[in-house]
């Protein structure tokens, strides 16, 4: 059974990865320990523990006298990380295929129909966690749980590169390509899947206009209240 300590080390870590995804802490978000503690009434030593955890899933950064940030990704690991995408999620939707079943099938269009209300609603947050769940849900399917622990850790550093990079934030040509991904799967068309795939996350990454913005000064309290 975990511990208190571990339970909350894993609350914090849930709460601001969560936030991290839906970009409600953008790239260079300042994360001080004692606003933290206090925002989520928590053990100081714990939040630090908290941070260390997201340094290494490569989504904060913690630098010596300066303390902790939210990453900023460059250009260059901007494209390797929807290069990295692209190889494994042409793999793994071929794999999905493969082993995908009725019950599979439902969770995919449950995200599917979830990313859809949550466009007709225009809560970015919302699109922006369900559209990575989307190709988490694919890994899940393919039953390979090493690279989904690696897609994991992408979807989240993609959500920073797209918050910093995306010149026109357009959710619902996203989720058109997740219905199209859905039939191919369904109808178990592995090269139009591992194709169509390519496409997708290619079209992503086009959309990123690659000129870093500033950081930003914002509320972590406002930022993180939603979870």
């Amino acid at each position: 059974m975990p511990t208190f300590k571990a339970r909350e080390v894993s609350r914090i870590v849930n709460t601001i990865y969560k936030a991290i995804i839906e970009q409600r802490l953008p790239a260079g978000t300042r994360l001080v320990e004692t606003r933290l503690a206090e925002t989520l009434n928590a053990n100081r030593n714990h939040v630090r523990d908290a941070l260390v955890e997201l340094s290494y899933r490569n989504v904060v950064v913690i630098q010596t006298n300066k303390g902790a940030c939210v990453a900023q990704p460059g250009k260059q690991e901007a494209r390797e990380v929807f290069d990295a995408r692209r190889i494994i999620e042409i793999g793994l939707v071929r794999q999905a295929i493969d082993r995908i079943d009725s019950k599979g099938l439902k969770r995919l269009e449950k995200i599917s129909a979830k990313e859809d209300e949550a466009i007709r609603k225009g809560s970015r947050p919302d699109m922006v966690r369900l559209s990575g769940e989307f190709h988490l849900e694919i890994a899940r399917i393919a039953d390979n749980g090493t690279l989904l622990k690696l897609l994991d850790e992408l979807v989240a550093r993609s959500s920073l590169i797209i918050g910093l990079y995306e010149a026109i934030a357009d959710a619902s040509c996203s989720a058109d390509d997740h219905h199209m991904l859905i039939r191919l799967i369904s109808e178990r068309q592995h090269d139009a899947a591992a194709e169509f795939m390519g496409s997708h996350l290619d079209e992503i990454r086009n959309r990123l206009h690659l000129e870093e913005k500033p950081s930003q000064n914002l509320d972590l309290a406002e930022m993180l209240a939603a979870c």
